[in-house]
């Protein structure tokens, strides 16, 4: 029997739901050519009896479109692909529809993953990591460790909803693209290298523009390598 080959992924998302936080906020987004976003009337929806999928599936949606406009910059396109996890399993199939198992080895040094942490408080870094990469109002944080880059989203403070998940996954994960090899800061994010819109505040909420210069800022770090804090994973 032939072995199936799996679709190898770029970016992962990894959602830890606890019991407790049982609902997220959903709306309708249009956004326009210019990177502006309009937010129609939102609602709430459960988290439990299989909502997590449903957020996931949202969040993955977004997150799959703005890489997909990143990847219409490079030449020769690529195809970047986003996937959702729960510990090392995908929260969806493959093209046979399957979920599957990784391995953190899967997750190479040219790949993202974004933790998503329900809280600041909540956070997989210590006391002293949040103080030196974690700013006040933050919605997330990103900082070079030993083994690997940890980078994190968190549910509550990114207001709850995939749409504001999302836009501090991907600024998070501009951070993670930081030449830190070399000595970069990471702070580069929050000028005019990174574009401005979602990039420059600390936390960009559903509304914060995804600009064509956010765009251009990443789609010029896909080919930096980072390994990836993949120590969490089980």
């Amino acid at each position: 029997m032939a072995m199936i080959q799996r679709k190898r992924a770029d970016v992962y998302v990894w959602v830890d739901v606890p019991p407790g936080i049982n609902t997220y906020s959903h709306s309708r987004y249009s956004y326009a050519d210019d990177g502006t976003v309009m937010e129609s009337v939102g609602s709430a929806r459960t988290l439990t009896a299989g909502g997590v999928v449903g957020f996931a599936g949202l969040l993955v949606s977004r997150l799959q479109n703005m890489f997909t406009d990143v990847a219409r910059i490079v030449s020769p396109q690529p195809n970047i692909f986003v996937v959702c996890i729960f510990g090392l399993r995908t929260v969806f199939g493959d093209d046979d529809n399957d979920p599957y198992q990784l391995r953190p080895a899967d997750i190479l040094d040219t790949d993202l993953l974004c933790y998503i942490r329900m809280s600041r408080a909540l956070t997989l870094a210590s006391t002293d990591e949040l103080a030196r990469a974690a700013f006040p109002g933050a919605a997330g944080f990103t900082i070079p460790r030993p083994t690997g880059v940890l980078s994190e989203a968190w549910f509550t403070e990114s207001g709850g909803s995939p749409e504001g998940v999302a836009n501090t996954i991907f600024h998070e994960l501009m951070h993670n693209k930081t030449r830190f090899a070399h000595g970069e800061n990471a702070i580069w994010v929050h000028g005019p290298q990174g574009g401005g819109g979602l990039a420059a505040a600390v936390n960009p909420g559903p509304l914060a523009a995804f600009t064509l210069a956010n765009k251009r800022a990443m789609a010029s770090r896909l080919s930096v390598r980072n390994k990836q804090f993949t120590d969490a994973l089980r």
